[in-house]
Formats: C-alpha cells, structure tokens, sequence
C-alpha cells in the first residue's frame, strides 16, 4: 500500500489556485442551474460533447460552487471537436482546470481528484501533480479498483514499472473479473519486462591530421591548399 497522502500536500496544491474557465455570463440565473447540468449530463451520454461544455459552462455561471459540475465539465472539455479523448492540448489544460477546481471545492471528491491524475498520466504533462492527486484519490477510496488503477498508470508514466505493477494487481484483487484491469496489469508487466536498453557508445574514429606542411603552405589531405 502506498503512503497515505498528507492533507498539508493537499491544501498546498489547492492554494496554488487553478486558472478557471471564464464562465461568467448575464444570462442565466441560480434558477437555471440544474436544468442546464441535466442537459449538460444528457449530452454527455450522448456523447456530444461541445453541447455538453456549451450546457455546463452554463449551469456553473449559475452556481459556480458544485464540484460535481466542474468534474463533469472537465470530463467534457477533454474530448476534442473530433472526438477524441486528450486530442487538444488546449481542452486538456481548460479540463485539468475544472478538475482543480472541483478539487479545490471539495478535497474529498475521489473523482476530481483522479481524473485529473488520468488526464496528466495519459498526456504525460506535470507527473508531479497527476502523482499527487492519484495519491489523493487513493486516500479517499482505497478501496476503489479504478482510483488505484490510474495510480497505477501515474507511475508508469513517470517509468516507474515495478510500482505500476504492484499497484495493478492491488487493483486486479479487488476485481478479479474486470478484464480491463488484467489488461492494464499485462502491459505493465511486458514492459517491465523487457530489458532496458543499453546506451549505444559513439563511435571512436582514428585521430588524423587536418592539414600538413608542404613547402611552407598549410595543405589539407584531399590535396587542396589553404593559404
């Protein structure tokens, strides 16, 4: 089991202060808030996901203190126009945003926490942190096969293989039957496996000579004279 994660850490973090999407608007009220999450959510399901910002952005300019819609507007922001996950650096740091923010709102949200720690484990971007905030959901869930997981993909990401190993299968044994996590604990695994490269020497030329004297005048090998 790794450490526990001292809350002094924590709050260090969450004091550094995220910069927040600028969601204020004039055209919404606190009335409005949970009606704009609902459908934010539904877009969600569906899976469109810039009607799902546009909705959410929307409920949290209406009440901005809500972890659970900051989460959400993260999990949405990091889906490009495409539709691919992590595909836009820009939507990525505006979601690791949210996350904080979530974060900041309630420390014990075990959810903010890791998908922040996901998204910065998978775009490889500020390990410190992403290892910081998985620790962070650990703490709150131990027992939570998915939180341990993605501590698991933190440290395979910063290389660090025979922890992501033993960290998997603490993940595998409390859900023995997931097959995403026996996945997950073979790719650790291979990789651990496999021998670390060895850096290959340069090469070593034989020292020769640039020029040579010839009647007085610098000459160099191929012949041609360099007064």
């Amino acid at each position: 089991m790794p450490p526990r994660f001292p809350l002094v850490v924590a709050a260090a973090l969450l004091l550094a202060g995220p910069v927040l999407p600028s969601v204020a608007r004039a055209d919404v009220t606190v009335e409005d808030y949970a009606v704009y999450h609902k459908l934010g959510r539904r877009y969600m399901i569906e899976e469109k996901w810039s009607l799902a910002v546009e909705q959410l952005e929307k409920a949290i300019a209406a009440k901005n203190d809500d972890d659970q819609v900051w989460t959400d507007l993260g999990d949405a922001l990091a889906v490009d126009a495409r539709g691919v996950r992590f595909g836009s650096e820009t939507q990525n740091a505006k979601a690791a945003d949210a996350y904080r923010r979530a974060a900041q709102l309630n420390p014990g949200s075990g959810r903010a926490w890791n998908n922040l720690a996901w998204l910065l484990a998978k775009t490889k971007t500020s390990l410190d942190e992403a290892l910081t905030a998985a620790k962070r959901a650990v703490e709150v869930d131990e027992a939570r096969a998915g939180y341990l997981d993605t501590l698991a993909e933190v440290h395979f990401a910063r290389g660090e293989l025979a922890d992501a190993v033993d960290l998997e299968d603490r993940a595998r044994s409390l859900d023995p039957n997931d097959a995403y996590l026996q996945k997950q604990y073979e790719r650790f695994l291979t990789a651990q496996a496999e021998p670390t490269p060895t850096p290959t020497p340069a090469a070593k030329h034989p020292a020769t000579k640039a020029t040579a004297k010839k009647g007085g005048a610098a000459v160099k090998k191929n012949g041609k004279g360099k007064k």
